[in-house]
């Protein structure tokens, strides 16, 4: 049953060399818009985790796990369009990961992130 969507921004601020002692900076900010879920199927043990952001020149997209335990967990990144390298047992779709079932072994919170490099 969906909760209502999250949204949040991610800045990057670029810092170039101008003159020998001068810095400028720039910021690129990029939405990411990623719907929460609850898992309440009877019929239906899978899971589609969706991630969009607003910003075609981010290819690269992360997905980690936050398992109880602690820590981050990559599980699925992105080189560049289209082009994925996923951890088993999971799957994807363009800016999408389909699990086919609920285990124990993958239960965590999960969040994705985008950059414009890798």
């Amino acid at each position: 049953a969906p909760l209502g969507d999250v949204s949040f921004t991610t800045c990057t601020t670029c810092f170039y060399d101008i003159f020998l002692s001068r810095v400028a900076a720039s910021s690129v900010c990029v939405e990411i818009l990623q719907p929460p879920f609850a898992i309440s199927r009877e019929n239906d043990p899978s899971v589609t985790l969706t991630c969009e952001q607003d910003d075609d020149q981010h290819y690269y997209m992360y997905w980690y796990r936050r398992r109880s335990s602690g820590g981050l967990q990559l599980v699925a990144l992105s080189h560049g369009k289209d082009t994925w390298d996923v951890e088993p047992p999971f799957n994807k779709s363009r800016f999408a990961m389909r699990r086919p079932a609920v285990l124990n072994s993958t239960l965590g919170v999960y969040f994705c992130s985008v950059s414009e490099t890798q």
